[in-house]
């Protein structure tokens, strides 16, 4: 194969003006050079740096989340990428990177450094005595707008009062106010860390419970869970840890217990763009709440249920009101019908980035749509679908659909 001396020129004149601080010039350059070899790992990763030095986040972001697709296990691509949903606000998701970097490269100090110091200021790791001006550059400047994201978004001490819709007070006013359904809050000792939830860009399974846990129970029913433990969440079938230094939506009756304090206020259904005065809320689940603070909160499943999650990356996801837990305050959602001849089904959509959790008494099952035909489905089972899916009344108990993505059932 010859030589492109062209691209390998291009690249180095890109190079040049990027240092020089030439970021137009820069950027005409390596557009040429990936108009002549599309895709070439260098040039993007030369790109995603000009786009940095332009401030466009978004999408240096993008081409890291491309590399990473190609180079799974390149520390440098993943602490990249932290930084990146850092400079966006996006703590939580920046955080798991950085430590997803440290992980592959536990040698390099000037990571674990930022990611200690990052960890304590959002409330993931166990404060630190490393002085912050050990960091340089670059990373001290990103490390001191993650401390201003942080203090500008943090709980204030000011008066609590009596929620209403509305209206935003702390987590720990609300629930001692509410009425709709018993909140179960108990102390928790340090104990068993839960697995993580994965971060890949399709629909995930959960994570199953390991055959044996490292600190084995006195009971089969008693967990224990270290709310100070490292990792931003905790997921397995039976609770959820979110951390709420960015917003998550929370249905009120699956709150455990919590750790710190928040702002929450009552969500309202959202159609088509606007948002209405009518409170979200199920006479099973409660109300969805729409929380923001520093610390945790833990999410119980109702009796005889399980939690499954998702990870949705910019693939439409549609679930069933009733059905749903949590979702990320990130997320683009709406509420919608699915209608019959005789009755109508409450429907969620959501769109962009993050993480949605459901509660099923049943097993999930993600059916692969088929090229050019029609599944049947009873009512019933339907949990919801992904992709780019139709779905319509077959008759009043029965749906068809059809498209590219998955139907959700379950039984």
């Amino acid at each position: 194969m010859s030589m492109d001396v062209t691209f390998d020129k291009l690249l180095l004149e890109a190079t040049d003006f990027l240092f020089q601080g030439d970021l137009n010039k820069a950027r005409s350059k390596i557009d040429k050079a990936l108009a002549r070899k599309p895709g070439e790992p260098r040039a993007l990763t030369l790109l995603a740096n000009i786009l940095n030095s332009q401030k466009d986040h978004t999408g240096a972001s993008a081409i890291y989340n491309q590399l990473l697709r190609e180079f799974p296990d390149e520390p440098a691509l993943h602490f990249r990428l932290g930084c990146e949903y850092l400079h966006m606000g996006e703590l939580s998701i920046g955080f798991e990177e950085v430590a997803q970097a440290c992980g592959l490269d536990p040698e390099n100090e000037e990571w674990a450094i930022f990611r200690s110091l990052v960890g304590t200021e959002i409330g993931f790791m166990q404060d630190t005595d490393i002085p912050e001006d050990v960091l340089e550059g670059d990373l001290l400047e990103l490390y001191k707008k993650v401390v201003t994201y942080v203090r500008e978004n943090s709980v204030s001490d000011g008066e609590k009062i009596q929620v209403n819709t509305g209206e935003i007070v702390t987590g720990g006013e609300f629930f001692k106010n509410s009425t709709e359904g018993d909140v179960l809050v108990k102390h928790i000792e340090s104990g068993f860390d839960w697995p993580r939830i994965p971060a890949p860009d399709e629909l995930q399974k959960p994570v199953d419970l390991p055959p044996e846990l490292p600190e084995k129970p006195a009971h089969p029913d008693v967990f224990e869970i270290n709310m100070n433990s490292y990792g931003s969440f905790a997921f397995s079938p039976l609770f959820l840890k979110l951390p709420l230094e960015v917003t998550w939506f929370l249905r009120e009756n699956n709150l455990l217990c919590w750790f710190m304090d928040f702002n929450v206020s009552v969500a309202t259904q959202r159609f088509r763009g606007n948002v209405t005065e009518k409170p979200l809320a199920d006479t099973v689940l409660g109300r969805l709440l729409e929380c923001k603070g520093r610390g945790s909160v833990l999410l119980q499943p109702q009796p005889e249920h399980k939690f499954f999650g998702f990870d949705i990356d910019n693939t439409p996801l549609y679930i069933r009101e009733e059905l749903i837990v949590s979702f990320q305050g990130n997320l683009k959602w709406e509420n919608g019908w699915l209608r019959g001849d005789d009755r109508k089904l409450a429907m969620i959509s959501f769109r962009g980035r993050g993480k949605v959790f459901i509660q099923l008494k049943g097993p999930l099952y993600s059916v692969e749509m088929p090229d050019e035909e029609l599944i049947l489905a009873p009512i019933d089972r339907l949990v919801g679908w992904d992709g780019y899916v139709v779905a319509q009344y077959q008759t009043s108990s029965t749906i068809h659909a059809a498209g590219k993505g998955h139907i959700l059932l379950t039984r």
